[in-house]
Parts: C-alpha cells; structure tokens; sequence
C-alpha cells in the first residue's frame, strides 16, 4: 500500500451532518457542528498515527472539498470571508493548528464552544488531497446563497491557496460537471490546465482523479495522464467500477455504495 485515506471529505461530511441537518444525526448550528469535530476528529488523528507507525512507507492522503466562496453586497462578503475561513477549520483542528480567534469565525465560534477545537491531538497528513466540482464555490448575498457563484476563482489559485497554507504535496482526488459530453470534456480540459498551471507555479501535483468517467451517479472512472509543463508525467489516480487504483499499483481499495432498504430516518430535531 502506497496511499491511504481514513476519512472521506470530513469537512464537508459533518458539516452536512453536524451544521446543515443534511445527514445524520441531523443536527444544524454551528455549536453542533464543533460537537461533531471534537467527537470524531481525535479519532482519525489516532488512526493517523498508528497508520504512520505500520505503514511507514505509505502516504496519508487528507481529502476534502476544495473551496473558495464570493459575495455580492457587503453582507455577502462578510459571510463569504467568514466561510473561506471555516472552510480549513477541521483539517487546521486536525493538525492542531487552531484558528484565529479575533476573525470574524472565531467570534462566532466562542459561544459554540469552539475552544474545543484549539486542544485536540493533532494527526499526520503527507498528500492533501482536493474534490473540486463547480457546486464548491458559493456566492452570497443579502438574499442568501446560490452555487455556482457568478465570479469563480481559478482553480490553480485555489490549489495554490491550500498549497500555501499547508506545503503539502497536493492532489486532485474528484471532478467532474453534470451535462453533455462537450461540457465534461471542456471541464476536464479547463481543470488539467488548471493543474498544469498551478505545477508551473511550484505547486506539486501528484495526480488528477476523473470521477466518474460517464456519469455523476455512476462509479466508472477513467485514468488520465497528467503532465507538467516539461513533460514530466505525473501520478494518476483512477477507478474502475466499484474499485479504486493508483496508476502503476497493485493496491486496490474497494468503494461500494450501499444503500439502506430502510431508506432515510426520520430527522432529528436540531440540538
């Protein structure tokens, strides 16, 4: 085994389940989604450091949406200012980095019991790995929000944003955009120029994941070779069916969808 990831999307996972009541346990505000952070966050920074001392040789590979939000009016910008901010909240807690207390999220963290997030055991992380799809940069407004925003930032700033916050080699583990064939093959030239670019800046970029190769519901993908801008070729990851593979490797991680016969439980009401 040369990768590994221990958690899907945390951010995004419990930030729909601890703060948007998307999915259980259906808890909304932000004082449940820091609940959510501290309960499991210390967990996969645990797994993290045992991961590191039986697989020495393989490489933890954090993956996460990657984010950049806009605004409209001034009350949109403060909110969107605020959001950018919290989009790097559970992997800085993770890392044990904390966050600025005096920004506009820390503010509104204190009477969430935020300071939670400034004591946990920090983990290890060697790959950052980055899901990038259009519905990832929100534009917002006095009326409220609305993805995509109108006003994208190029994805090779936003890799190079993380890439200078973190150093971490990164990696771009998702994408794709719903619609015609000639919509997703000019998304995918759009975001291997995109990494080419961010490459050409200092950036390292260890591959492009292509998900899925047909469409969003399915879990057929394709491998696609990344090259720099000298033609040095780069690691691709790539899935076929329900399975996951690097390029070149005989590791494969296996990724069922299960659904349950059950269907959806009744909602929760918010904490």
């Amino acid at each position: 085994m040369q990768e590994y990831t221990l958690f899907n999307e945390p951010f995004s996972t419990l930030f729909l389940c601890g703060h948007e009541a998307i999915w259980p346990p259906y808890h909304s505000g932000l004082e449940s989604f820091v609940d959510l952070l501290v309960n499991v966050l210390p967990a996969v920074a645990e797994a993290s450091r045992l991961y590191r001392e039986l697989l020495p040789g393989a490489r933890h590979v954090w993956v996460d949406t990657c984010e950049f939000h806009t605004g409209s009016d001034e009350s949109g910008q403060r909110y969107a200012d605020m959001a950018n901010d919290r989009r790097f909240l559970a992997i800085d807690a993770f890392l044990g980095r904390g966050y600025d207390v005096d920004s506009q999220l820390g503010r509104d963290l204190a009477p969430a019991g935020g300071e939670r997030l400034l004591t946990l055991p920090a983990g290890t992380i060697d790959v950052l790995g980055l899901d990038y799809y259009a519905h990832c940069q929100w534009n917002f407004s006095e009326a409220g929000g609305a993805a995509p925003t109108p006003t994208p930032l190029p994805l090779a700033d936003q890799v190079q944003q993380y890439w200078e916050r973190y150093g971490l080699p990164c990696m771009l583990t998702e994408t794709n955009v719903r619609g015609a064939t000639s919509d997703r093959a000019t998304w995918l030239k759009y975001v291997l120029e995109q990494c080419e670019e961010a490459s050409a800046r200092g950036v390292t970029m260890d591959g492009v994941c292509w998900f899925p190769r047909r469409r969003l519901h399915r879990l057929e993908l394709t491998a696609l070779p990344l090259r720099g801008p000298c033609g040095s070729r780069r690691r691709v990851l790539a899935r076929r069916g329900p399975r996951a593979a690097l390029v070149g490797d005989v590791d494969v991680v296996r990724a069922r969808r299960r659904r349950s016969p059950l269907g959806r439980p009744p909602r929760l009401p918010a904490r």
